[in-house]
């Protein structure tokens, strides 16, 4: 049902390039200057998020299709935690009717079918850096919604 190996709780610290950033692209290559970022891996992604009337949204839970060859199903859903690190408890299966059976059985979210809501394209760039001792991930996303007339 579940694939065993997916991470039980994904974490994250997040900044955000946003509408107050002057300059996105030189912010970024000033990051990247600092940290002596080099030779990230890039990656699309895009998928299909689900939901029926608002319910899974309103628990701030996600259900994911990945439109790639297994087609992943994904369900998130954030952990309570006063650090500001988010964290996320993420579950995946290989079907909508598994990843149904988990909110159902699981997170006691009674939903017996869901709906497409939304489609986002995802342009990552991911760098590995070494740093006191440890190994951090950087992920650099450009997210784009896809709307289809």
């Amino acid at each position: 049902m579940r694939k065993l190996l997916s991470p039980e709780i994904e974490q994250e610290k997040k900044y955000i390039f946003n509408d107050n950033s002057k300059d996105p692209l030189g912010e970024f290559k000033q990051v990247q200057g600092i940290l002596d970022l080099h030779d990230g891996s890039y990656k699309e992604n895009d998928g299909q998020y689900y939901d029926l009337l608002g319910i899974l949204n309103s628990e701030h839970i996600n259900l994911r299709q990945r439109n790639s060859e297994d087609m992943e199903w994904t369900l998130k859903r954030p952990v309570k935690d006063s650090s500001s690190i988010s964290k996320r408890d993420e579950k995946d299966f290989s079907s909508k009717e598994d990843a149904l059976e988990f909110l159902r059985c699981e997170w006691g979210i009674k939903l017996d079918d869901v709906e497409k809501e939304l489609r986002l394209k995802t342009k990552r760039v991911k760098y590995l850096f070494e740093c006191y001792g440890g190994f951090f991930e950087l992920v650099f996303d450009k997210t784009l919604p896809i709307v289809t007339v």
